[in-house]
């Protein structure tokens, strides 16, 4: 019988396997002819390094796709030990001037994870108060970091967040996502302030002294937003494009923050997501993880929030989101600036965002952006 190349959701059902410690066998029906498909899968997951310390549920897999997750587990931890120390650095600096909050990746992974290196990451958010941006940009600048000025498709004024890299001497690469607002879309600015971010915040020895993160309720509203926001928003695992919101990795962050809280936790991160009109897409995230994952919420917490009444933002597609977030821009020329922004932007960005496509002509790339705002919401896998 010819051996199949497997489709995106049966190897993601497999890969889920692994995650729950179960034996993931390798069917029968797939050979090496699959092991590109499973890889590739893996990456977008992000999830080499989680499988890589369940060595077992794999110990039936071809032994070349058992060697290339562990050699990209390797090259995580490598990564990791020098990204420690930058990171270390920067915020005992930053941390003079003003308070830091670690989000994302990076704070779960410190926080929760028995080896932070294996929660992959491309970066690490840090969440500033505005006041204190320009003291940012002044520190990273001097810690060696550049901003990176082709990655944005909105003037700074209309900005949330931007991109900061600096190269190691060792040759590895470290990006620091800096925000001064905990979410980035200006329909959703008034669901979380900083200082809701800062409240109770965790200290992340692991990390460092000055280091913190949210609360784990926080924490959890946070991931399960930022989760919602790339339901219909793009995803980039190097030059391929993908969409949803169910990348293993962030829904085994979901797994791991429900596991550790308190009934107090779960009810405070209730009457957060019912307050905030975001009920709707908390409990899709979480049963989501639950699906994959196996379960871990109380049983109250779905009855409180699938009573809830949520907002509209998270149940729109693309195109229903840019409007509503047009209208939350402050002012009419400021609107004017944001819609003429987010449609035409500078070339620049567009060969960053396109790079398989960055010699085709501007009219052409302008076109597939377009395509990507108002076709309908692509479905979940698994």
């Amino acid at each position: 019988m010819d051996s199949v190349i497997p489709k995106a959701a049966e190897v993601d059902t497999v890969l889920a396997t692994a995650l729950r410690s179960e034996r993931a066998e390798w069917p029968a029906g797939w050979s090496s002819n699959a092991s590109a498909a499973v890889l590739e899968r893996i990456a977008y997951h992000g999830v080499a390094g989680l499988l890589s310390a369940k060595a077992d549920p794999l110990s039936r897999w071809p032994d070349a796709v058992r060697a290339e997750i562990h050699e990209h587990a390797l090259g995580q931890s490598m990564w990791e030990l020098r990204h420690k120390i930058v990171l270390g650095e920067l915020l005992e600096r930053l941390s003079e001037s003003g308070t830091v909050v670690l989000l994302k990746g990076t704070a779960v992974a410190y926080d929760l994870y028995d080896n932070p290196a294996v929660r992959s990451r491309g970066d690490t958010d840090l969440l500033v108060t505005n006041a204190e941006r320009e003291a940012a940009r002044k520190i990273l600048t001097e810690s060696g970091f550049v901003r990176d000025n082709e990655d944005h498709d909105l003037p700074e004024a209309l900005r949330s967040q931007e991109i900061w890299t600096l190269r190691s001497d060792d040759g590895t690469n470290h990006s620091i996502d800096l925000h001064w607002q905990p979410l980035n879309a200006p329909a959703l600015e008034q669901h979380l302030s900083f200082g809701e971010m800062a409240a109770g915040a965790l200290p992340l020895r692991r990390l460092c002294s000055v280091a913190r993160a949210p609360s784990r309720s926080m924490m959890l509203l946070h991931a399960c937003l930022h989760r919602g926001l790339h339901d219909c928003a793009p995803y980039f695992v190097g030059s391929r494009t993908y969409f949803g919101g169910n990348r293993l990795i962030w829904l085994y962050d979901l797994l791991l923050l429900g596991r550790t809280m308190s009934d107090l936790d779960w009810r405070f991160f209730c009457r957060m997501a019912v307050d905030k009109r975001v009920a709707d897409v908390c409990l899709d995230g979480l049963n989501a993880a639950e699906i994959r994952l196996g379960p871990f919420c109380p049983s109250f917490m779905k009855e409180e929030l699938g009573s809830a009444v949520s907002g509209t933002y998270f149940r729109s597609g693309q195109f229903g989101r840019a409007l509503q977030d047009v209208f939350a821009v402050p002012g009419l020329q400021r609107k004017w600036q944001y819609l003429w922004a987010r449609s035409l932007p500078t070339a620049e960005f567009m060969r960053a965002k396109y790079p398989e496509m960055a010699s085709r002509a501007l009219p052409i790339l302008y076109a597939r952006r377009l395509v990507e705002l108002v076709r309908e919401r692509p479905g979940q896998q698994m």
